[in-house]
């Protein structure tokens, strides 16, 4: 999802139901492809 309000709302909503999925913003995915992969780890979110 390129919209971060969307993604808060989609957020909300797993978080709700408790289903243990995180949101992440496609430009992190992506970053994390370039030259440091760490970007998506627990400390970062």
């Amino acid at each position: 999802a390129g919209d971060s309000s969307c993604l808060m709302h989609i957020g909300g909503g797993l978080s709700r139901i408790r289903s243990g999925t995180r949101t992440l913003h496609l430009a992190r995915i992506l970053a994390a492809t370039r030259t440091t992969p760490d970007v998506l780890t627990e400390a970062s979110v």
